[in-house]
């Protein structure tokens, strides 16, 4: 099974990798200085992930303040899930989200980046996971 790991690492991507690469290999995907305005950098970004079995996407910007930061929480998750659907392609893909999207009071920029992410997802087959608490000793 191959799995790739975006958001590798921050809190929840490391703590993933940690408890998960012992007995699975993990390809870990750099997003960082990928420009996803530019057109050709994002075909190849998503043409890396073709050989996935499995993608976690635990990637996202805290404090969102430029397009690529916006992309990257809002648009990048439904481009991962078209990608390999639109190729007939049977992945598993579970994409990391904030409890803080059932709150609607919430209203500063990570949770609405979020909120619209999990809109975008809502016609796929993504596993939109929404964690309230992880803890590490």
């Amino acid at each position: 099974m191959k799995i790739f790991l975006t958001g590798y690492t921050g809190f929840l991507g490391s703590s993933i990798f940690e408890k998960i690469s012992p007995k699975h290999k993990i390809t870990k995907i750099n997003l960082r200085n990928i420009n996803f305005n530019n057109s050709q950098e994002l075909k190849e970004l998503l043409e890396k992930f073709d050989q996935a079995d499995v993608i976690i996407n635990c990637a996202a910007s805290l404090k969102p303040n430029n397009s690529n930061d916006f992309f990257l929480n809002e648009e990048l998750p439904e481009k991962l899930s078209s990608s390999f659907e639109s190729k007939n392609k049977k992945v598993i893909f579970i994409h990391m989200s904030s409890i803080n999207v059932l709150i609607k009071d919430r209203e500063d920029i990570y949770t609405k980046t979020k909120r619209l992410a999990e809109k975008n997802l809502k016609n796929s087959k993504a596993i939109i996971l929404r964690l309230p608490l992880l803890y590490k000793e």
